[in-house]
């Protein structure tokens, strides 16, 4: 039944798809800003929106939802998967940063020109094709991409496996997230209320939302008693749904990518597992700490591009109890040395001029 409804709807999609194409035009000044990761463009397009406007050359237009598990949710997501092929149909340019459903299911016009510049930096977990399980989908992953833009020249090689590319589609312009990071640096060191520090917990997602929901309350109920240290604030990935109400003085949790951007800065002390935000946090150069209790399952069920443990070199926990101890002695600020040799492994560019090239590459593909 579920194939069945997945072959629908593309045959759906590609036929409003086709029919854009056929009584619209592609307009040569058109990008499209497109995200189904937030309510909102964040991080990597809302930079690229930014330089896109000031340099005043094209038509930009934006795309930014999310899907939510209702019937409703799933009906407007249809909406705005119909709204999508629109825009990629009218447009030189449509630019993404996450798995983006309508553009795997058409036939998509040379004309179109796909860039994924994805969410996260740098090559950690595996994603995207290099999972073997979503090779084998009805609608295949990330096809129709004409280039990728990625953070480093090392990164190459392992998006391309991931997205199903060849490496000279991979373009190493630094992604336009980490302009951001540029923008804000200048807030590193801020203190919160009291002149507490910030601490900052930011699990990865895991495919089964209760392992998620399991692992941030076993971090809120051994956390909980350092709010007199710690102003603290659990970052929830985008795609987990987590209910419980919280009033808990000096404990914020959050869903938000600006806010998301916009704290990091100011962290003193990052917490997190598998996720990529390590990577921009070691910007700014402060401590690190992994949490990963199910590191062997995580291992052997997504794995990874590298060996792990070795080319983050940040003290790892699988123990709660250990790790709050950790915290608590304040042992984390005794070696920082690992986060300096992480930083220099991610970055080619730190300058803040990310999208102003991938602004640059753009103008040059229009000249063909």
């Amino acid at each position: 039944m579920k194939s069945i409804k997945l072959h629908l709807l593309r045959l759906v999609i590609n036929l409003f798809y086709q029919f854009f194409l056929l009584f619209c035009r592609v307009d040569s000044t058109k990008i499209t800003l497109a995200t189904n990761r937030n309510a909102e463009l964040f991080a990597g397009l809302k930079n690229i929106q930014k330089i896109f406007n000031e340099k005043g050359s094209f038509k930009i237009t934006t795309i930014s939802f999310n899907f939510e598990r209702t019937l409703y949710g799933r009906v407007k997501y249809l909406f705005n998967s119909i709204v999508s092929v629109y825009h990629l149909a009218t447009s030189r340019f449509f630019i993404i940063d996450d798995y983006f459903f309508p553009v795997y299911c058409i036939n998509k016009n040379k004309k179109n020109n796909v860039i994924q510049i994805w969410h996260a930096i740098g090559h950690l977990k595996k994603f995207g094709l290099s999972i073997p399980s979503n090779n084998s989908s009805i609608i295949k992953h990330h096809s129709n991409y004409d280039f990728a833009i990625v953070n480093s020249t090392e990164d190459i090689q392992y998006y391309a496996e991931a997205f199903g590319m060849t490496k000279e589609k991979v373009i190493s312009l630094g992604n336009p997230k980490v302009d951001g990071l540029y923008l804000y640096s200048d807030l590193v060191g801020i203190r919160g209320k009291k002149g507490k520090k910030k601490l900052l917990y930011a699990p990865t997602y895991r495919k089964n939302n209760q392992d998620s929901v399991k692992i941030i309350e076993s971090f809120l109920s051994s956390f909980e008693h350092l709010t007199s240290i710690f102003d603290i604030y659990i970052s929830l990935h985008p795609y987990v749904t987590y209910k419980k109400n919280m009033n808990i003085d000096g404990i914020t949790i959050f869903q938000d990518g600006n806010f998301s951007e916009q704290i990091l800065p100011k962290i003193d002390l990052m917490i997190t597992d598998y996720s990529s935000i390590m990577l921009e946090y070691s910007y700014f150069e402060k401590p690190l700490l992994i949490f990963a209790p199910d590191i062997n399952t995580y291992t052997k069920d997504v794995g990874f591009y590298v060996d792990f443990p070795k080319y983050v070199e940040a003290p790892i926990f699988t123990s709660i109890s250990q790790l709050t101890s950790f915290v608590e002695t304040g042992e984390y600020l005794n070696d920082l040395d690992y986060i300096l040799a992480l930083k220099n492994k991610v970055f080619d560019y730190v300058e803040g001029s990310n999208a102003e090239r991938l602004y640059n590459f753009i103008v040059e593909q229009i000249k063909y």
